[in-house]
């Protein structure tokens, strides 16, 4: 299941899924800075590309986020400790796992090959 597996589109969706979740991570910055019209612009962007490129793709982007936010809060979280940072860590690993489970009970036709079709749309039940 590597990276030889995925496709140009799989990239690209990874990368545009993970600048928006950056950009929402930055709105929330801003906002508990106080700094209420850059944190709407940045919240706004972040909207406006979920929509462009994931309005029926909800579950990857999900993966997409908790991913990205685990990796990166996650590997800070270890050298530089602190509650919040812990419990980003900890939140983000509960909700893939509760996103792996909520996905393996409505959609158990889907095998683990089958991880390609969250990228094309969310699938029927």
């Amino acid at each position: 299941m590597g990276l030889r597996n995925w496709t140009p589109k799989i990239a690209a969706l990874g990368i545009i899924g993970s600048v928006i979740t950056v950009l929402f991570m930055i709105s929330v910055s801003e906002f508990w800075k106080h700094d209420f019209r850059s944190a709407s612009w940045y919240l706004a962007s972040g909207a406006v590309l979920t929509l462009i490129f994931f309005r029926n793709r909800k579950i990857a982007f999900a993966t997409i986020a908790l991913s990205f936010i685990c990796v990166s809060v996650g590997s800070n979280a270890l050298f530089h400790a602190t509650p919040a940072r812990i419990l980003v860590t900890l939140g983000s690993i509960v909700g893939m796992y509760t996103l792996a489970l909520w996905g393996a009970r409505k959609y158990p036709h889907l095998k683990s090959k089958d991880w390609k079709t969250l990228f094309d749309g969310d699938p029927q039940s």
